[in-house]
């Protein structure tokens, strides 16, 4: 042992010099050398860890930096087990990251970083017991860390809670919304210690317009530094990196909002939303930041190249977690499709006509026909002057709706999007909020044959997330998102055949007791069913009569892609010990997938950290539909959720056990040979904007438990 010790010692000392060139700081130059997003570690396996920091030298801002990192098996540093000479490139912002190998499964290490004299902080972390472990596994989960005027609370709770031997995690995972792209645009003159984010190339970021006041979202490499640079500023943050080892997945913020791909959302297709430089940006941040095995070369280095860049992304990976847990983690938006509702989806277009519904309802279609809607071929004889009158109205709405048009180009768009079959009651609409008699009388639309346009869906202007993202009539949006696969096999292929066939891959051959699949958005079905006689009453007396049907209320998450959703649930049923994770829709949910197959799926989704409640957003969703919904319905709406889903055809088995939309916190979880446990600890959100940095113990009341728990096959809640 020991001259295995010296022998590594010695060679980290000659790595070390080798790192010292001419490109690297000399140690004779006068430096002022910190670490100010101190240390983390993260991606744990049974004789691996990867460990990061950032140097910063403020004398040598743009020079190569010579950094050694020290690894011990003691807090005190005594027990050295490797040393390593690094370089933190200018090129990476200065990030190191390197994959520690040769360790011993299921221990703790210690690690700091010295540059010129200077040292980090000493991190901590742990090592994956061996694949055979009879060992139990805790761990805690996160997502959506929103930081722009609000405080991780969560995490100091975390840290007091799990703070010694006996009460201890293994590891976190972070399930997404690590960072937010956008500030305010104010920040720029923020006094200093406010909690939001300045970009030093605010010209390169894209500006937004809303309605609560101006946003800067990142765009360019340097603003999506600036994000992690500010996130990794917190002290909370910090001292969870520094006390365990982190795997993290993204969703959508790293990047953009509901994005898909390389296409951010923003201008509701008002302008073609790809922009393969800015997502390369946000991706390359991700790894120079983010204590992840991607972003390493051969040797266990930091080397970010075009190849591991989108469209080549891969960040879906898995972990063994000695006999008892394989935590997969999955890669929602990298290759999925656009929402089956574009936002710039012409809401007249019929988009089912009679034959085709008809052919995809068989004997159902006599059922199904109320739901359905009138159309006319605008291009018949007897339609000139309707249509000349439709294209002249639609083309100055796109005039006045899209700044990127110009008017001849909204024009054309008129001449393109009013043709063909389209939907009578928007033709209708169209005309009498211009204050002309509608077209179209009640004798006529009788008589019309009946089909599925994006008007039937939700869609009622031409430039809106509601109606695409959010908002959708769920019963029509079945039959089409059917259709759609029927015709297009690809159009709802969320993960893309490569990672698919890997997630089936590596579920058939695990061993473990539990497979933990974490996914960066929630499978739990949420739809509000105003048609129920129970939320009646709360209804005002003008709420619209369409509206009292079933709401998909987000279908930028699993709910979008309802027949890609059954076929993975379906699948994980055959899986024993399948559980799965996910975050994201900034609420707490506890599902029971259903008995779909021989083993039952349930789901756990976690709190947001510290991002808006989902009961915010959900008011704010049911106000944009077009009615006001008074305060004691959006208080009722978890209970509807929960109903919706047991009545619901479209989403059993599927059925929502607990939701809380009004509370932030995390998830702790741990996984045993007999049972898994999920133990809730929640805050109410109102308490994100306050600081318990330095007052746990005014903090820990705040906070409530509930946990539930897995044993063969059957879900529990317990105390």
């Amino acid at each position: 042992m020991k001259k295995t010790l010296l022998t590594l010692v010695i060679l980290g000392l000659i790595s070390g010099l080798s790192a010292c060139g001419s490109d690297t700081t000399p140690a004779s130059e006068p430096t002022e050398v910190s670490f100010p997003q101190s240390v983390a570690s993260g991606d744990p396996r049974a004789h691996s860890v990867v460990v990061w920091t950032r140097v910063l030298d403020t004398g040598l801002p743009d020079r190569d930096l010579a950094v050694t990192l020290t690894v011990a098996a003691d807090e005190h540093m005594a027990d050295v087990v490797q040393i390593r000479g690094l370089v933190a490139k200018a090129e990476y912002d200065h990030c190191v990251k390197v994959s520690v190998s040769g360790l011993s499964p299921g221990a703790f290490y210690y690690y700091r970083f010295t540059s010129n004299g200077v040292s980090s902080k000493i991190g901590r972390t742990k090592t994956a017991p061996e694949p055979d472990a009879d060992v139990p596994v805790r761990w805690a989960l996160f997502s959506c860390q929103d930081y722009v005027h609000r405080y991780y609370n969560s995490f100091t709770h975390l840290l007091h809670t799990y703070d010694s031997p006996s009460n201890d995690l293994d590891f976190l995972v972070h399930s997404g919304d690590y960072v937010y792209e956008s500030t305010p645009a104010s920040s720029l003159d923020t006094t200093e210690g406010a909690r939001v984010v300045r970009f030093e190339d605010p010209e390169g970021a894209v500006v937004l317009e809303e309605t609560d006041g101006t946003l800067l979202a990142a765009a360019t490499l340097s603003n999506y530094r600036d994000l992690y640079k500010t996130y990794r500023s917190d002290p909370m943050l910090q001292r969870i990196h520094e006390r365990f080892p982190m795997v993290v997945i993204w969703d959508d913020h790293e990047f953009s909002n509901d994005s898909w791909q390389d296409t951010a959302t923003y201008f509701g297709g008002r302008v073609d939303g790809r922009d393969l430089q800015r997502k390369r940006a946000s991706e390359r941040a991700f790894f120079e930041y983010v204590p992840c095995e991607i972003g390493l070369n051969g040797q266990g280095d930091l080397e970010i190249t075009e190849e591991i860049l989108y469209p080549n992304t891969r960040i879906y990976r898995s972990f063994r977690f000695g006999a008892h847990l394989d935590l997969v983690l999955t890669d929602y938006r990298t290759y999925r499709p656009d929402h089956l509702i574009p936002e710039d989806a012409f809401p007249g277009t019929v988009v089912m006509d009679n034959a085709a519904c008809r052919a995809a309802l068989g004997d159902a279609y006599a059922e199904y026909e109320p739901l359905l809607d009138s159309y006319v071929s605008i291009d018949a004889e007897g339609f000139e002057d309707t249509k000349a009158v439709l294209v002249s109205i639609v083309a100055m709405r796109y005039d006045q709706e899209n700044p990127y048009l110009s008017g001849e180009q909204a024009a054309a768009k008129a001449r393109e999007v009013v043709a063909g079959d389209l939907n009578a009651r928007y033709i209708n609409s169209v005309f009498e909020s211009e204050g002309f008699p509608a077209p179209l009388d009640s004798g006529a639309l009788s008589s019309l044959p009946r089909g599925v346009a994006f008007y039937t869906l939700g869609k009622r202007s031409l430039y809106s997330d509601i109606g695409s993202r959010y908002g959708i009539f769920q019963d029509v949006f079945e039959l089409y998102a059917t259709y759609l696969r029927s015709i297009d096999p690809s159009a709802d292929d969320v993960f893309g055949a490569a990672q698919e066939a890997w997630l089936r891959s590596v579920l058939d051959t695990s061993t473990a007791t539990w497979k933990a699949v974490t996914s960066s958005t929630s499978l739990a079905p949420l739809v509000a069913d105003f048609s129920i006689g129970l939320i009646q009453p709360f209804l005002p007396p003008d709420f619209p009569e369409d509206f009292k049907a079933r709401i998909l209320i987000n279908a930028d998450q699993w709910d979008g892609f309802p027949v890609k959703k059954q076929d993975i649930l379906n699948y994980l049923s055959t899986v024993p010990g399948l559980v799965l994770l996910s975050g994201d829709i900034h609420a707490s949910f506890v599902t029971d997938h259903g008995d779909r197959g021989p083993y039952r799926v349930h789901e756990f989704t976690g709190p947001a950290v510290s991002s808006g409640t989902f009961q915010d957003f959900a008011g704010r969703t049911i106000g944009d539909l077009g009615f006001e919904a008074p305060e004691d319905s959006i208080a009722l709406l978890g209970s509807l959720l929960g109903l919706s889903a047991v009545t619901n055809p479209f989403t059993r088995p599927s059925a929502l056990l607990w939701a809380n939309l009004v509370d932030n916190g995390y998830v702790v979880l741990e996984a045993g040979p007999d049972a898994l446990e999920a133990t809730y600890h929640v805050v109410p959100t109102e308490f994100v904007r306050e600081s318990f940095y330095e007052d746990f113990f005014s903090l820990a009341p705040l906070f409530t438990d509930r946990v539930f728990r897995i044993q063969d096959g059957i879900l529990t809640e317990g105390s």
